[in-house]
């Protein structure tokens, strides 16, 4: 029964989702077609001024399949489902002449990149065809500098001062590009809004359907602490200011066990942070939570002492995996979180996730190490909804996440994440967050996550 309420929230949460993108992207186009699992678009731009066809290249005959219904007329564009590594080629379409069933020199040829991507052909001075891929950062540089080559025409005319033809020169520049920095601000604006609603209807989608599909892992690799202990970590997201990874066996049993004695006598209620720089219960985080910090006196095999081991092995971690050179003095301590049936966590960002500059003593980052799950269709995975991923810990395992880019400005909400509701059985996990810029004279909780001194909220 549980399972079929599940799916029922799942259907009614997809429907929604479907509803408010539609209602978004508008009406659809008669090109429009259904994209094949793990294809990209590669538009064609027919830019010269014949009509053209575009015909994969089979590799293992050398055959051209045609890949339009009909030709694609001067200045009109075509959307094509590819694959990465597969080749196109391009031909002039004359009347009389029959369609080419083998490639040759005369014909362009592009090679899909496996990214979304432009392709603008176009005629030479030999007569012949060019493809040329061009990226959108590369459009915008060439409409620059026709704007600019514009506004300099205007620059050098004769016969007028040369302080009256810089105000001319300004004058223009700010006509072509005011108006349209203006609605690219309002554009994304729209656009994020657009995202922020779609996102949280995703979230609902995903923690309510029992057989979501995990993120896979790329790029992977055995990282071995300096005690020995062997980690097989793979990259869930990347991008230049968030990285999310998956690290199976991170913990052993007896730390998890080690963490539990010492944590679960004192589990309260779990707070956030408050507009007032204090902590406060919320709705949006119903869970059970308990502080542990490195206890330097801790008696050799201890469970103390085999704590301080993990969090050696955290900060060797994420100096491995960033360049941040974190110090374990003045951070906060590993924080143990106990979730029960019903009980779940909203989005949210661990620390600034607005795409501003870090502020010292902020976090950067994060470690979700999971010692206790619950079953299969018992819920209590993890989603980051606007970096698309999912995933749902096994006992041991860990999720690492950092939110700063080599330039020091934070994440711009791709970290945003929430753990989905429990329906079954509980869910253990111990939490280190880490914060830059704190020190033994400058500890983490004279701040907020966000890096602000908590006196400034006294004033």
């Amino acid at each position: 029964m549980a399972s079929m309420r599940r799916r029922a929230a799942a259907a009614a949460a997809a429907a929604a989702t479907v509803a408010m993108l539609l209602l978004a992207a508008g009406p659809v186009g008669i090109e429009a077609k259904s994209k094949p699992k793990n294809s990209n678009v590669m538009t064609v731009w027919n830019e010269a001024g014949v009509p053209i066809n575009a015909y994969w290249l089979n590799p293992d005959n050398g055959k051209l399949v045609k890949q339009v219904d009909k030709a694609i007329r001067p200045g009109l564009k075509y959307g094509i489902n590819t694959y990465k590594t597969h080749t196109f080629v391009f031909t002039q379409v004359k009347q009389g002449r029959p369609e080419p069933k083998k490639v040759d020199s005369s014909m362009p040829r592009h090679s899909h990149t496996g990214e979304p991507e432009n392709v603008y052909i176009s005629m030479g001075e030999d007569g012949l065809l060019k493809a040329e891929m061009k990226t959108p950062r590369q459009l915008k540089i060439e409409e620059a500098e026709k704007a600019f080559d514009e506004c300099g025409a205007v620059r050098n005319s004769t016969g007028v001062s040369a302080e009256q033809r810089l105000l001319d020169f300004e004058a223009c520049a700010k006509e072509k590009y005011i108006s349209k920095v203006a609605t690219l601000v309002d554009r994304m604006e729209l656009d994020k809004q657009i995202f922020d609603s779609t996102t949280s209807m995703f979230r609902n989608y995903t923690c309510a359907d029992p057989d979501m599909e995990l993120t896979d892992r790329t790029d992977r690799q055995i990282w071995v602490d300096p005690e020995g202990h062997r980690v097989d970590v793979g990259v869930l997201f990347n991008s230049s200011h968030a990285t999310i990874r998956y690290n199976k066996d991170f913990l052993t049993e007896g730390e998890c066990a080690a963490i539990k004695r010492i944590a679960t006598p004192k589990l309260h209620r779990a707070t956030t942070a408050d507009s007032d720089g204090g902590d406060k219960v919320s709705f949006t985080r119903r869970a059970d939570q308990a502080s542990i910090d490195y206890y330097p006196k801790a008696k050799p095999g201890s469970d103390r002492d085999i704590v301080n081991g993990v969090i050696d092995r955290l900060y060797s971690y994420v100096n491995y995996f960033t360049d941040y050179d974190l110090d374990l003095p003045g951070q906060e301590g590993i924080t143990a979180i106990r979730y029960n049936v019903s009980d779940e966590y909203h989005p949210h960002c661990d620390g600034a996730c607005d795409g501003s500059m870090h502020k010292d003593t902020g976090r950067v980052a994060t470690m979700v190490m999971y010692c206790d799950m619950p079953p299969a269709d018992g819920g209590g995975g993890t989603t980051f909804s606007r970096a698309g991923v999912f995933t749902k810990g096994v006992p041991q395992s860990s999720v690492f996440f950092s939110y700063m880019g080599q330039d020091g400005r934070m994440d711009d909400g791709l970290t945003e994440h929430s753990g989905c509701p429990i329906f079954e059985g509980s869910k253990f996990i111990a939490t280190m967050w880490f914060r830059k810029g704190v020190s033994k004279d400058r500890k983490w909780f004279q701040s907020d996550p966000l890096g602000y001194p908590k006196a400034a909220y006294k004033q």
